[in-house]
């Protein structure tokens, strides 16, 4: 399986100054195709867009999760290299390949083929995929955000372009999605900075901005010693709820937005989630269920209304025999609820033998132990 697959991946300068790829090596995976890749990738490094993206409509799915797929990529840099200058070659090689992919000859690589078959087949922006890259770059160099409006500016440029990539990919061209994506987005980037402060620690970094820290009186140090002094909760708290401020924002603006557009805009129901919980952690960044994803996210993205207008959809995914990449959040969701279950029925006819066993036996998102 993908999830099991170990690539190399070698970069050499070519003239002009640009990267090349030279070789991707994946064992024992030849017969699986790059969008199984690009699915496994995401599942197993972005659980809540992998589960995002796949209630969205069937000719959005595949390229959004392309786009997930390149986000990963780029996310991991920073993560995997020492070297500020490795580090700009591994972006460099992804500028090329996204120049290469708008010409329609993207090098051999599953996301590289993946985020081409995307971009032309929704037209994608190219300015959006620009300043993602631009932002990961800069990130490189950066071992903290001075201020929450650093944060926020980072937030718009890749977490916010994403979700504009994703609403093209849905067809949506309108002014107030945009402008409810950008909210989105960086209540993303805020939540997923708090989720990942334990994850931080372990590096000896910290992320909070600097401006939020000295407002209540906490220091760099008071987050490196993974104490949850008063100060520590009071920061976070005070980050928490410029995340819950964009939030709020973005909702107050679903009643003028396209119906297609809310499905773009499902990450921010992660965010919520992750916000109940760490309230109810008295906003204790450490407290080591945070950093587990949420065990009831699943069902709550796959509810009545989501799934139903969703699962013809879904049947190409089972028709594709990836049954284990819904996940079980609509597994679950079909066993607990017979009516609902009924309903699917009488509309799409009865699942087969196959989709059956799925229903009965999943519980929980797959991945998720």
């Amino acid at each position: 399986m993908w999830g099991h697959c170990w690539r190399r991946v070698q970069y050499q300068r070519v003239p002009g100054g640009g990267i090349s790829c030279i070789q991707v090596a994946q064992a024992s995976t030849s017969s699986r195709s790059s969008a199984a890749y690009c699915l496994d990738l995401v599942r197993r490094f972005d659980h809540e867009h992998y589960l995002c993206c796949l209630l969205l409509p069937q000719g959005s799915r595949a390229s959004s999760i392309a786009l997930r797929a390149l986000n990963v990529e780029l996310a991991q840099v920073k993560d995997v290299v020492s070297d500020k200058r490795i580090g700009e070659m591994r972006i460099q090689f992804w500028r090329d390949t996204i120049d290469l992919a708008f010409k329609g000859t993207p090098p051999q690589h599953p996301v590289a083929k993946e985020l081409s078959l995307a971009i032309h087949r929704h037209q994608l922006s190219k300015h959006w995929l620009t300043r993602l890259l631009d932002a990961r770059e800069r990130e490189l160099g950066v071992s903290t955000h001075l201020t929450t409006s650093d944060l926020e500016h980072h937030a718009e440029w890749t977490s916010s372009s994403l979700l504009y990539l994703t609403l093209q990919t849905l067809g949506v061209q309108d002014v107030s999605s945009d402008h409810a994506a950008s909210h989105v987005g960086k209540a993303e980037t805020i939540t997923t900075l708090l989720r990942a402060v334990p994850y931080h620690l372990s590096r000896r970094t910290v992320h909070i901005p600097m401006d939020i820290i000295s407002r209540h009186g906490a220091s760099q140090e008071d987050f490196l010693r993974g104490e949850a002094t008063q100060a520590v909760k009071d920061a976070t708290f005070d980050l928490a709820s410029l995340a819950n401020t964009h939030l709020q924002r973005s909702r107050s603006m679903k009643t003028q937005l396209p119906k297609t557009s809310l499905r773009a805009l499902l990450p921010a129901t992660t965010c919520d989630g992750f916000l109940r919980r760490l309230q109810d952690a008295d906003f204790n960044p450490f407290h080591p269920p945070l950093a587990s994803k949420d065990p009831m996210l699943s069902c709550v993205l796959f509810n009545p209304d989501n799934v139903l207008e969703t699962v013809k959809g879904v049947e190409d995914w089972w028709s594709e025999g990836d049954y284990h990449c819904l996940g079980g959040g609509l597994g679950y969701w079909l066993a607990v609820s017979e009516q609902k279950r009924r309903e699917i029925q009488q509309q799409y006819g009865d699942p087969d033998e196959q989709k059956m066993k799925l229903i009965e036996c999943t519980s929980l998102p797959h991945g998720s132990g």
